[in-house]
């Protein structure tokens, strides 16, 4: 008779190729955190350094111990490593590029001046 156990343990090591982009993903996030927070109007000091602490220990906890938001991270980095270049990607931008202005402009023209 065999007996099958009810667990298995594995572990996954990454390499350093995979740490440095999670740790560059990890900069560009809190930066932009740090903008989204600077840009909250009623948050004044000591209210926005709690916000951005609160927020600055989530994400840090997420890219650096949660071994399946890093899985996700690396994935969405091999797939779009392993798109081909073309135009369809500038096409993007430029379709975002245009969307942006038109949006920055309406904001501009509803404030009163």
């Amino acid at each position: 008779m065999v007996k099958l156990k009810d667990e298995v343990d594995a572990e996954v090591r990454r390499g350093s190729e995979s740490w440095a982009y999670i740790y560059v993903t990890l900069g560009f996030m809190l930066t932009i955190e740090a903008g989204v927070v600077a840009l909250i109007a009623p948050l004044i000091w000591p209210r926005n350094i709690i916000v951005y602490s609160a927020l600055g220990v989530f994400t840090a906890y997420l890219w650096l111990f949660s071994g399946w938001f890093q899985t996700i991270l690396i994935r969405c980095k091999a797939r779009y490593e392993s798109k081909p270049r073309g135009t369809a990607a500038g096409s993007a931008l430029i379709a975002l590029g245009i969307v942006l202005l038109a949006a920055v402009l309406a904001w501009v023209s509803l404030v009163p001046m």
